[in-house]
């Protein structure tokens, strides 16, 4: 049986923002309490590590974010890469 997802509330700018800012901290406190070598570790071949997957949220939230500033025709150029370095 297909389960359909429950529409959310529709939400302001400022309170997506709000939102946003807050899982990333979440995120950024979960990652920060890894050792590098927990950061690094691929539980399989070819499977993302935690700071693969926790760089890939972050550059994709910086994407989204520039587009909703600047617009998606902006030609910005690509995320930065390697913001979990600049964290």
């Amino acid at each position: 049986m297909l389960t359909l997802l429950r529409p959310r509330p529709i939400m302001t700018l400022a309170s997506t923002l709000v939102e946003l800012d807050d899982t990333r901290a979440d995120l950024i406190a979960l990652i920060d309490v890894l050792t590098p070598d927990q950061l690094a570790f691929s539980p399989a071949a070819g499977a993302w590590s935690a700071e693969g997957v926790a760089e890939h949220l972050l550059l994709t939230e910086e994407f989204i974010l520039r587009d909703i500033e600047h617009g998606p025709d902006a030609n910005l150029g690509p995320a930065t890469p390697g913001v979990i370095d600049g964290m």
